[in-house]
């Protein structure tokens, strides 16, 4: 579900501060997080859930843009088949097991899969190193390290003080972004 309403941009990537705390820091599509990549929040763009060549009167509609990795985003581009983040509940048609991999539950799961490549193995490989290192922190207690790897980025991006020329269609979104909750001590540590 939407948190945040944005409107009246111009530009699609200004929506990306949105963006980024609609879909807490990570890749729509492959989960990746922003900090487990060098370029942090630069590896990361706006993309659109129905391509720009399919719906150009879509490419500034908010409820249309995901935020997503540039692999997935490029991988993606015109393709059809990929599943809807906003409508698809990930966890209950995508597992990744200790191994890696990941699967798909339906059909279009298995599609996904297959269009990102999300079983290519230096991916698979990324992703069974991730859940080994984290496995080990989590054994030896060595909770800075899992905050390190879990953990919000440091930059959060204040919406309370950004104001969208054509409005805002869901305003208490802004009060409740993650840089509020750091403000006022209610953000958790990991997510």
């Amino acid at each position: 579900m939407r948190r945040h309403g944005p409107h009246g941009y111009d530009d699609y990537a200004s929506f990306k501060p949105w963006l980024r705390d609609e879909f807490v820091f990570r890749c729509v599509y492959c989960r990746c997080r922003e900090r487990w990549g060098q370029y942090a929040q630069d590896g990361f763009s706006v993309d659109h859930q129905v391509p720009k060549s399919h719906a150009p009167d879509k490419i500034c509609e908010y409820d249309n843009l995901v935020y997503s990795c540039l692999r997935c985003n490029s991988l993606k581009g015109d393709l059809e088949g990929i599943l809807d983040p906003c409508s698809t509940p990930f966890g209950a048609t995508i597992t990744v097991s200790e191994d890696g991999t990941v699967k798909g539950h339906t059909t279009e799961a298995e599609l996904h899969i297959r269009l990102l490549r999300l079983n290519e193995p230096r991916i698979v490989d990324f992703r069974r190193r991730i859940l080994s290192t984290l496995q080990r922190l989590y054994l030896a207690g060595e909770e800075s390290l899992i905050e390190s790897w879990l953990g919000f980025p440091e930059d959060l991006p204040n919406l309370s003080v950004l104001r969208p020329p054509g409005g805002n269609s869901r305003p208490d979104g802004r009060s409740d972004c993650f840089f509020v909750r750091r403000a006022m001590g209610t953000l958790s540590a990991t997510y």
